[in-house]
């Protein structure tokens, strides 16, 4: 299957490069949700193993791992997913979650892609795996580089580019325009749930009668 990176992807990709070659070896890439991050770290990846490297995707969720595996087969490589495919170890590119990854013994791979980038703080596992791979430069790709919790991502990357902005791709077709409601009187009070949000029971409770009238 063919694919070409739109113009902002392309300028994105370029700019972590020149990032790179001005000295910063841990690069941050911010890009809106619906943009296309992972089109353009697997282009990047395509790139490296065009070069004789390799290159490493880190992701945090199951679903990521075959969103990226996929995509990785739209740009002509076939990844290996690691600690799960025979021979992983040898791929020239590789997938796998956090959570394997720091457990488990680590090639070293030229570059490694910190997917879900605004995660990557110290307790979270990924300066273990960095550890690990000790890679010759790291590049992260978030749609949302400011944290709830306020810390800053400085600890991990030491230079940040940016793609348009979610106005930006709206005004060029390549995101729809939202129509949104906000609910004032739902009266959501309580603890939350798993990993820190609202479970499906409380939001149903909460807001259930309204989202029924919305989409029904």
């Amino acid at each position: 299957m063919t694919y070409e990176l739109r113009d902002y992807q392309h300028k994105l990709r370029e700019d972590a490069r020149q990032a790179i070659s001005n000295g910063a070896s841990e690069v941050l890439c911010q890009l809106a949700t619906g943009g296309g991050k992972t089109m353009t770290f697997c282009d990047i990846s395509r790139r490296v193993v065009a070069n004789n490297g390799r290159a490493v995707v880190e992701v945090h969720r199951k679903e990521l791992v075959d969103q990226t595996v996929a995509s990785l087969r739209r740009v002509g490589i076939e990844p290996a997913v690691i600690n799960q495919d025979m021979g992983w170890q040898e791929a020239p590119v590789a997938v796998g979650m956090v959570q394997t990854m720091r457990g488990i013994d680590l090639p070293h791979y030229d570059l490694l892609i910190e997917d879900e980038a605004h995660h990557a703080v110290r307790e979270t596992g990924y300066f273990d795996v960095r550890a690990k791979i000790k890679p010759s430069n790291t590049l992260g790709f978030t749609a949302t580089p400011k944290r709830l919790d306020g810390r800053g991502l400085n600890e991990a990357y030491r230079a940040m580019v940016c793609g348009p902005t979610v106005s930006e791709l709206t005004e060029r077709g390549y995101l729809a325009r939202i129509d949104a409601w906000k609910i004032e009187d739902s009266g959501i009070v309580g603890g939350r749930g798993i990993a820190r949000s609202w479970t499906d029971e409380q939001c149903d409770a909460a807001i259930g009668e309204y989202t029924g009238a919305c989409f029904s």
